[in-house]
Parts: C-alpha cells; sequence; structure tokens
C-alpha cells in the first residue's frame, strides 16, 4: 500500500495568495483613506500619503484583515472585560496628525507606543531626515510595536520601553 503524504501547495500558490492578500489590503486601506477624505478628517496630501503608505494591517496582527481596516478602534491588549491598549480609530489619528502638521526633518516624542502604528504614520510625515521617538511602560507592546514596524519597513523610530 503506497504511502500517503501531505503536500504543500506549490509555492507559485503560496505567491498568488500572497499578492492576492496584497492587493485586497491596499484596496482596503484605499478606501479606508476615500472615507477619512470624504468625512474631512484627512484634509492634507501628506496625512493622505502616510496613511496609503503604512498598512494598518501590520500594527493589528491578531484581527481579519477587512476588520484591519475598519474606522474604529482596535484592541492590542485586554484584560478580562476591559482593553489595556489599543489601536486608535483611524480618524482620530488623522485628525491628530492634521493638526500636529509635521514637515519633513522634524524629531517628535511619542508617549504611548501602543502597535507602532501612529509612530509609523509620523515617521512618514517626517521623512527619512527625521526621526520619531515612541514611549511604552508596557515591555509586551514595545516588543510588538517593534516587530511591527520592522514588518512594515518603518525605520526612523525607536520604540523604547520607559514611562513618559
Amino acid at each position: 500500500m503506497e504511502e500517503q503524504r501531505s503536500r504543500s501547495p506549490p509555492p507559485l500558490l503560496y505567491f498568488l495568495i500572497d499578492n492576492m492578500n496584497d492587493a485586497q489590503a491596499d484596496q482596503l486601506n484605499h478606501n479606508l483613506v476615500q472615507k477619512l477624505i470624504e468625512l474631512n478628517h484627512i484634509q492634507s496630501d501628506a496625512v493622505a500619503a502616510a496613511f496609503l503608505a503604512t498598512p494598518r494591517r501590520f500594527f493589528a496582527p491578531n484581527v481579519a484583515l477587512a476588520e484591519a481596516y475598519e474606522n474604529r478602534a482596535l484592541p492590542l491588549k485586554q484584560a478580562e472585560n476591559a482593553w489595556l491598549s489599543s489601536i486608535s480609530q483611524p480618524s482620530m489619528i488623522a485628525i491628530m496628525l492634521e493638526q500636529l502638521a509635521l514637515q519633513p526633518g522634524m524629531r517628535v516624542l511619542e508617549i504611548g507606543a501602543g502597535s507602532g502604528y501612529n509612530a509609523a504614520l509620523m515617521a512618514h510625515l517626517v521623512g527619512k531626515k527625521g526621526h520619531i521617538t515612541t514611549l511604552d511602560i508596557d515591555q509586551d507592546l514595545v516588543d510588538g510595536a517593534r516587530a511591527n514596524l520592522a514588518a512594515a519597513g518603518v525605520r526612523n523610530v525607536d520604540v523604547v520601553c520607559a514611562d513618559g
């Protein structure tokens, strides 16, 4: 009797699935940005470009792809029936970024690293000559933010475990 072996899908199938997920994520991100523009939360080309260049899915790894691009806060860390930390609602982040009016070359200190998503958006706005330092008191969140930023390819952010 012939031995049955489990077979992995061929590499091309993995490539196609990854590209399909990337294309779907890009479309979901584009739709979110369009909604934020329509709501007048995103008002500048710079903030729109930051959102388009920063995939939220890298910062919300424990939720479904579509959920990552909803205009709502997402829990990062929970205890029983309470959120201890969250990724802020995109509309609130957009309003804050518009009010900050960050420019290329600026240096920013953020208190509350969370998932690193806001730091990544700010990093895009300050550009390669700018720098973001983000603090969090929770080492688990610091480690997660570092991993998320690395996965998203963001290099001009330092994540520090400290009490701000």
